[in-house]
């Protein structure tokens, strides 16, 4: 390998090292807490019984199935269980290093694959028996497919995100956000395509009808679980109150910038636009420069014009 090749990969991994290193600290050295316990009650059923419980619950069954496979593996330790989530952590930094770098470049990937390896919003979860690290890996890892199905326009990267999205449905119900992020990117690609090649639009048709069977087949993948779904969410009881939608923001935001332990709130904001506004330098296409914020501004808006973020869920 050149220089030019091995030091980026000597680099990420370095990374990913410090990442794992930051994560397992003290990993299991405080005793599991009520949702955790609820996470080791449900890995320790039979694969039937965890759906049956699940179906009771606010969330799939796919992190507890999975979670029950890694404790055959792994043990039922608090270190063992937790284990599964900086996995999954690690491996979502890897594919934001890989996302980074398909749009924009070693440097932009390499400054994504920091940002999140360093900030401890994305710590917390990684050191937590439950779903969170592995929505953010399956959030990372399609939006990864997604850029590989516009630029590479083949069925296998179709497939790959209707995997990602299907794996996404099962670990978590928040996850639609994420697909409707994606989206507004498909659309704006769209778009993008028909006006800059005229009447040499076909291959870009065919492209977005793969993009659109992708998301036919992930739905058909949780087709079995849709009507427990809906459900469990229209009528879950609300737990306290909602957080206005502009300091909801602000305090994501926040954690997002600057992670969870930082009081920064008020420059959280300026700095994810200036880091947003920096894309633009790179002179990609519309759809490749939207995908940062569109991926981050999409589910979160929703998220909080919903009602959905309140302090007693956090």
């Amino acid at each position: 390998m050149t220089s030019r090749r091995l030091f980026p990969l000597v680099a990420i991994t370095l990374l990913i090292l410090l990442a794992a290193a930051l994560r397992l600290h003290l990993l299991g050295a405080q005793s599991l807490w009520n949702d955790e316990g609820n996470s080791y009650v449900q890995a320790i059923r039979p694969f039937t019984e965890i759906a049956a419980n699940a179906a009771r619950d606010i969330h799939p069954p796919g992190y507890y199935w999975l979670l029950a496979g890694w404790r055959l593996l792994t043990g039922t330790s608090e270190f063992a269980l937790r284990a599964l989530s900086v996995f999954a952590s690690l491996l979502s930094i890897a594919f934001a290093y890989a996302l980074g770098r398909r749009l924009y470049g070693t440097v932009a990937a390499f400054s994504a694959a920091l940002l999140i390896s360093l900030n401890t919003f994305n710590i917390y979860y990684a050191q937590e028996a439950r779903m969170y690290a592995l929505l953010a890996l399956w959030s990372a890892a399609s939006f990864w497919a997604l850029a590989g199905l516009f630029q590479k326009r083949t069925w296998m990267w179709a497939l790959t995100l209707a995997l990602c999205n299907a794996a996404g449905l099962w670990t978590q119900y928040a996850y639609p956000f994420v697909m409707l992020a994606q989206g507004v990117v498909a659309l704006i690609w769209m778009i993008t395509a028909l006006r800059s090649n005229g009447f040499e639009t076909r291959p870009y048709l065919q492209t977005f009808a793969l993009y659109v069977l992708a998301n036919a087949l992930a739905i058909l993948l949780f087709a079995a679980w849709l009507p427990t779904a809906i459900h469990q969410v229209t009528n879950w009881p609300n737990t306290g109150d909602a957080t206005p939608f502009a300091e909801a923001l602000n305090t994501v935001f926040q954690w997002l910038a600057f992670g969870s332990t930082s009081p920064g709130a008020a420059l959280a904001i300026p700095l994810l636009l200036m880091l947003f506004g920096l894309l633009i330098f790179t002179r990609k296409t519309l759809w490749t420069l939207l995908i940062p914020p569109l991926w981050v501004v999409v589910p979160l808006g929703l998220f909080s014009a919903l009602g959905m973020f309140r302090s007693d869920n956090i």
